[in-house]
Order: C-alpha cells, then structure tokens, then sequence
C-alpha cells in the first residue's frame, strides 16, 4: 500500500486513544502558533473540524473527535479509501472529501442530502487528470455552498456535525501567500 494510503487507517486506529484526534500533514506550516486547538472545539455539537477553503476539503489538518459519530466517519474514509484508489482523485484526500459530504448530510432534509459520488460522476469526461481535479474542486465549492451559505474567507460554516473553520481564523491555509513565493513555485501550483 502507498504511503498516501495509510492516513485513514491510522487516523481510525488512533482515534480510539484520545479524546480528540488533531492531524497535521508532515508538510504544513504552523502559522499561528498562538491559536489554541480548543478555540475552534468549542461544544459537543461539532465531531469534525476542517478549514473552510473556498471549494476543497482539505485534510492537511483536522480535528476528529472520539465518538460513534467519528469512529464511524473514520471507518467509512477507510472504506472509501481501500475501495475507491481509482475512483476519487488526490489520494488519502479525495475519499476523505466524499466521506465529510456524506457524514455532514445525512440528517439533512433529502432535498439538501448529497447524492453519494455526485464529484466523481462531474469529472469523468474532463480528459487530463489536472481537468479532473479542477472539475472536482468545483464540485465540491458548489455542494459547499448548496448545503451551508455562500463562502466567506472570514465565516464559519457548519454542515451537521462537521465544522468548516474560516479561512482567516488560522487554523489552516493552503492559499497563496508571500511565503510560498519564496518556494520559486506559482500561484497556480497552490489550491
């Protein structure tokens, strides 16, 4: 198994020894180190927190709580994942997206429901697999926004129990900044 492929399983296996299971990718840069992990933990309403970028989920950092609600959302990403390789695109992220739609709307009116794999079935025809991607960033900014209100880098949005933590609150940020300049890529390299 790749490499990329085991977050999901040790997510699922370490979940069950804490209370609350924070990751951080081996890559991501800590740019506010005054934040507190329990600010955006806040009550028992939330069992997942991501940041809420404009059309990604992203997994580069999240919180999962201890709970059946997150022991079931991490078995549900393991299947997804072990099952789905070929099928969701960005490796351990694509079945980690799929599986935040599911789990965040499932007690949702069936009207506001997401329709298992919509994502995936949006970026077949889109030729090269960058086409692919971007059709699926796409898909995801548009269930986002039908299901929660519209984006804003500065709001917190909620989908049932999972908490997409705005942008500006610093709890993660894969967008382009001064710094990643310095790198020597571009702007286009980064979601």
């Amino acid at each position: 198994m790749a490499v990329q492929y085991y977050k999901p399983h040790l997510v699922k296996q370490y979940l069950e020894l804490t209370d609350w299971l924070v990751f951080l990718d081996y890559d991501l840069i800590v740019k506010h180190p005054h934040n507190w992990y329990e600010q955006y933990i806040g009550t028992n309403e939330y069992d997942l927190v991501v940041t809420d970028h404009k059309e990604d989920i992203n997994n580069g950092a999240f919180m999962l709580r201890n709970s059946q609600w997150g022991r079931a959302f991490a078995k549900h990403w393991v299947a997804l994942s072990d099952s789905g390789r070929q099928t969701y695109p960005f490796s351990d992220n694509g079945p980690f997206a799929e599986a935040t739609l599911r789990f965040g709307t499932r007690l949702k009116r069936p009207e506001c429901r997401h329709e298992f794999n919509v994502c995936v079935k949006d970026m077949k025809d889109k030729g090269a697999a960058r086409m692919k991607g971007v059709a699926w960033l796409h898909c995801l900014g548009r269930i986002k926004n039908a299901v929660m209100a519209g984006w804003e880098r500065n709001a917190t949005r909620t989908m049932g129990r999972v908490k997409f933590a705005a942008t500006a609150s610093g709890f993660n940020s894969h967008s382009w900044e001064d710094w990643k300049a310095k790198s020597g890529r571009s702007s286009d390299t980064y979601f």
